[in-house]
């Protein structure tokens, strides 16, 4: 993995699709590693695909107003 080479304080967000539900447990797993490495706050997104921004758009907007 390459999360190593990212600086620990860059303050990253995740949102994490959670559909279908049967990826549920490889995207625990993965967002899991991707957190731990990099100090990542993990946001699940309810009932969004991976598309998540097309899917719940109002969600990507409110993450970027409120840390931008």
């Amino acid at each position: 993995m390459y999360y190593e080479k990212l600086p620990n304080n860059l303050n990253i967000l995740l949102l994490r699709a959670t559909l279908p539900k049967s990826q549920d447990t490889y995207r625990d797993i993965t967002s899991g590693i991707f957190a731990q490495k990099t100090g990542a706050t993990v946001n699940l997104v309810p009932n969004v695909s991976h598309m998540l921004h097309w899917d719940n758009p109002e969600v990507v907007i409110k993450e970027i107003r409120e840390r931008w």
